[in-house]
């Protein structure tokens, strides 16, 4: 990307990773990572019609694991790329009012 404020314009070019497909999160779910180490994973939205929602996710819910690791090993960037198989059933487990509940997230090309 190139800002060429005499001309007031931008200019775009593709780089080395322009061929390679766009992945995103399929789930539908937005987290939030929060302690002092940022590995404590709580559930800031659960978009309507989404896996997530259909999965039965609530907004506010601590995500314990994920297709089979503990949330608390991986990262944000790690958990979303887990998140980003379409096609794929997820494992998850989630921490609701105190109860620990297992669920599946079926994901699904979203865009």
């Amino acid at each position: 990307m190139t800002f060429d404020y005499p001309h007031q314009r931008i200019l775009l070019e593709p780089n080395s990773h322009f061929p390679e497909p766009f992945r995103a999160n399929e789930s539908g779910l937005s987290l939030l990572a929060k302690g002092e180490d940022f590995h404590h994973f709580e559930a800031d939205d659960v978009e309507k019609d989404s896996p997530a929602e259909s999965g039965g996710v609530e907004k506010g819910e601590v995500l314990i694991a994920v297709n089979g690791s503990s949330a608390s090993a991986l990262d944000l960037e790690q958990i979303d790329q887990i998140l980003q198989q379409a096609g794929q059933a997820i494992p998850i487990t989630i921490e609701r009012n105190g109860k620990t509940l297992k669920l599946v997230l079926r994901l699904k090309e979203r865009i």
